[in-house]
């Protein structure tokens, strides 16, 4: 996770890298952004900073779900997936925590018979999920297009380094 020095001096979150000036990198979990934050100043209740950092973590996720939406290249359901897979693409594959038992088994049996070596991601649930791409409750989605899949993938995985180390309920 990047950060920057505002002008007034304080660091500021930079989910994007996009923001001009020099950066700070932290592996992004709540203990290193707490430590950064502290050791470079942080302007502000200490508590509050790194809720944001988690906050901007996910909407820009959340986003790059949607921008995938927009740019149609998610599908969601199994059926479509194996669709997919047929084709000879790779797709990023997302699978909500809530999926049932059965609904895996599919996945999985899907994913073997076309010998697709990749794994797939496993956040959210299904109504998270659907309402990012803007749709009813999504229990798996499959993003193909190589940018957006690099994009949400890497994500992703800073979003659940984030979760995953911090038990709060960030947003």
């Amino acid at each position: 996770m990047r950060f920057v020095r505002a002008p007034e001096g304080t660091l500021v979150e930079d989910v994007a890298g996009r923001l001009p000036g020099r950066g700070l990198y932290v592996w992004p979990t709540a203990a290193n952004v707490e430590r950064l934050l502290k050791k470079h100043g942080s302007g502000g209740a200490l508590e509050t900073l790194v809720q944001r950092c988690g906050v901007a973590l996910s909407r820009r996720f959340l986003d790059g779900l949607g921008l995938a939406r927009r740019a149609g290249v998610v599908q969601r359901g199994v059926r479509e997936l194996e669709e997919l897979l047929q084709t000879g693409r790779r797709p990023l594959v997302i699978v909500a925590e809530d999926i049932s038992d059965n609904t895996r088994q599919k996945v999985t049996s899907v994913v073997r018979r076309y010998a697709w070596q990749g794994e797939w991601l496993e956040l959210l649930d299904s109504e998270s999920l659907g309402s990012a791409c803007g749709w009813s409750p999504s229990v798996v989605l499959a993003i193909h297009d190589a940018g957006l899949e690099h994009r949400i993938q890497t994500d992703a995985l800073r979003w659940l380094t984030f979760y995953r180390d911090r038990a709060w309920d960030g947003g």
